[in-house]
């Protein structure tokens, strides 16, 4: 407990530094959004970072005064991968997140709009539509807002200043605009998001297509350089001995 203590009057420290925080200004919108959803996730993030650096110094003093030849390489190699762990680490939880975003958002905006046409109001709609995934933590997130007594207009805005997403940017305004001025046009702006969502995930699945290809030519290459390998080598053995 104290280390924990002092590493974070550390880091409260280290950001007061101009140059750290600039350099930290590329995390901003990852944490933001990981801080959403996990509590205190920007400080656990920026600690994990101070450890790793520390750690990082220390493989690599040992490996400069004790290891020599290629264990010196591996040592560095070590070091400068145990710096950029937590960025890989924060960098595919978000990648997870906002994949599962743009999974869910089609199905509940679909249940809104049907709702919304029924006859329900819209805030009844969206809790009503969002039981389970990441879209049922954020909608039960800004409801706990309302509940501690922030407005619902201020709630929503949090949950798109805080996300960083398009997707979500655009549904907030729309809920916000049903509230401050009735739902008149609410169902043509889901009509709208939602046909917007399915060709965004029709684009997704084209472009995960063609990554998985992507990464399917290298083995297949290696495959076939290790064919031709295996081909050569029996014909040139031939030809060397009658040589």
């Amino acid at each position: 407990m104290k280390l924990k203590n002092t590493l974070n009057s550390l880091v409260i420290r280290l950001l007061k530094c101009k140059v750290i925080t600039r350099y930290l200004l590329k995390y901003s919108v990852q944490l933001k959004r990981q801080n959403f959803f996990v509590e205190d996730a920007e400080m656990i993030f920026y600690r994990s970072k101070l450890i790793s650096y520390i750690f990082c110094l220390i493989v690599l003093l040992t490996s400069l005064s004790v290891f020599k030849g290629m264990l010196l390489f591996y040592g560095i190699g070590c070091a400068i991968g145990i710096t950029f762990y937590h960025d890989l680490k924060l960098r595919e939880w978000n990648k997870k997140i906002v994949h599962d975003i743009y999974e869910e958002m089609p199905v509940m905006i679909m249940s809104i709009k049907l709702l919304v046409i029924a006859g329900m109001p819209t805030v009844k709609a969206i809790e009503k539509s969002t039981q389970n995934g990441q879209i049922s933590l954020c909608i039960g997130k800004v409801n706990t807002k309302v509940i501690n007594g922030s407005s619902l207009v201020k709630s929503y805005m949090f949950l798109a200043n805080r996300l960083q997403l398009s997707i979500i940017t655009r549904f907030c305004r729309i809920v916000i605009q049903d509230e401050k001025h009735g739902s008149k046009e609410t169902i043509q702006l889901l009509d709208k998001l939602l046909d917007d969502l399915w060709k965004q995930r029709k684009t997704n699945y084209l472009k995960r297509g063609e990554e998985a290809s992507t990464k399917l030519l290298m083995p297949m290459m290696m495959a076939l350089v290790s064919i031709l390998i295996a081909m050569m080598v029996p014909a040139l053995s031939q030809l060397l001995t009658v040589v």
